[in-house]
């Protein structure tokens, strides 16, 4: 298993030619140097009717909700502006607000278009992408194993890279979409089992949407930080930070206390995707990127988006509004997730049919 090797944008002049370029079927976009095809995973939680209790600390900010009604709406507790779950994913909460997606630059992909995206409700999002160790504890896998890239770390940059990379704070890889969808209704499962969560809540992918919100944390430009600044923040092929995935949070966290939305691994999400080749370059089309779409989610598609660049590519690659989209059942050594909690009624019909 090799890192994902991408179609994306190899004659656009901001994109220089980096190496070969791969075609497979489906037409995606991030193929894999050697791709692995998984049989389909049927996700059979039922996460619907479990009334419990939730559990939460004190609300720490000013951004937050100040309650939600618990089972029967009789009695309120306070949310937090984040918290530390039981399997040990720091939540931090995102109010419900519009954001300006896409570029704003004048050599803007033309699938990068900048429109307003409504995002109607609020969510916490991970502030790291999920780990070897988290993964493992939820599902007792190891889609990581025997990936040829997945080497431990050597570079002198980081102090004691080796001994956080056989302790599992590496960030997970290698799992299809559907398996990332997996985890997270797995983990949905193991957290109303121990009433840790509020009623109507559930774990999930983010969508292109949130991610990008999440990811700008306030910031307009290319990056969240100055382009200088990058290599403070990301984990990347320019860095020189060598052909593995990095421990989680080991550069700085943007405005929000989010780590690596630059870098380190690819990060899936909910959207469906299709691609389309212009001749000049390959776009990701999908069905609500456009202005004025309330909390949107792509439906339409073979494909799946995936965001945020990863340490084998050039910076370009990790801009807040690149985006990608990739075939489900692809594995790469840096294609990983990040996880978002919300009420299951903003996950799109479609993406629950799952």
């Amino acid at each position: 298993m090799g890192v994902v090797t991408s179609l994306r944008r190899s004659n656009h002049p901001r994109f220089a030619p980096r190496g070969t370029v791969y075609s497979l079927p489906m037409r995606s976009r991030l193929p894999p140097i050697r791709l692995i095809r998984s049989e389909t995973i049927v996700c059979a939680a039922v996460l619907a009717g479990l009334g419990v209790y939730a559990h939460w600390m004190p609300r720490t900010d000013s951004t937050a909700p100040t309650s939600t009604a618990l089972p029967g709406g009789t009695a309120e507790v306070a949310i937090p502006a984040s918290f530390r779950n039981g399997f040990g994913l720091t939540m931090v909460w995102v109010p419900a607000q519009s954001v300006v997606m896409g570029s704003r630059t004048a050599d803007a992909a033309p699938d990068e278009r900048p429109h307003v995206a409504e995002i109607g409700h609020g969510f916490w999002i991970a502030s790291t992408e999920v780990t070897r160790a988290q993964w493992a504890r939820v599902l007792s896998s190891a889609p990581w194993r025997n990936q040829d890239d997945a080497v431990p770390p050597t570079s002198s940059k980081e102090a004691g890279a080796a001994d956080s990379f056989a302790s599992g704070e590496v960030a997970a890889s290698g799992m299809t979409w559907s398996e990332a969808v997996t985890f997270c209704e797995a983990l949905t499962v193991r957290e109303w089992a121990s009433r840790a969560l509020p009623d109507g809540h559930v774990y999930r992918l983010p969508t292109e949407a949130e991610w990008e919100l999440a990811c700008r944390a306030g910031s307009e430009g290319d990056y969240c930080c100055h382009v200088v600044a990058l290599p403070s923040y990301a984990v990347y092929a320019d860095a020189r930070d060598g052909a593995h995935p990095h421990r989680v949070a080991s550069r700085r966290a943007n405005a929000w206390g989010l780590f690596d939305m630059h870098g380190n691994v690819w990060e899936w999400c909910l959207d469906a995707a299709a691609t389309r080749d212009t001749g000049r370059t390959v776009e990701v089309v999908t069905d609500t990127y456009r202005n004025g779409a309330f909390d949107p989610c792509g439906r339409v598609g073979n494909e799946r988006v995936c965001r945020g660049g990863s340490f084998a590519y050039s910076a370009p690659y990790l801009r807040s509004a690149n985006r990608m989209a990739c075939a489900p059942d692809t594995r790469g050594t840096d294609l990983g997730l990040r996880v978002v909690l919300a009420r299951s009624t903003t996950v799109p019909a479609s993406r629950r049919e799952r």
